[in-house]
């Protein structure tokens, strides 16, 4: 829950501040789900404008009183189970 609440627009990012490369992510979903798929990292070259990292900035959140509840890691696995609590 957050402590202050913005006061007209504000663009505030949303995430856990932690960025797991692409490759980290779906082997953990891979693992997590059981798939039997064929990961074929780097068949596919990497756009031009694509960015090599995104991950949010939680300040705004966190100056609010906002702190993430799952990591990136447990968010997929409770989507995986269906458990949000």
């Amino acid at each position: 829950m957050c402590k202050v609440r913005p006061t007209g627009y504000q663009e505030i990012p949303l995430g856990t501040g932690e960025a797991p490369s692409v490759r980290e992510a779906v082997e953990h979903l891979k693992a997590l789900t059981g798939s039997s798929s064929e990961l074929r990292f780097g068949v596919v070259k990497k756009r031009q404008l694509e960015p090599e990292l995104s991950v949010a900035d939680t300040d705004i959140l966190m100056n609010m009183g906002f702190r993430c509840k799952y990591s990136w890691k447990e968010g997929f696995e409770n989507t995986v189970k269906g458990e949000f609590s």
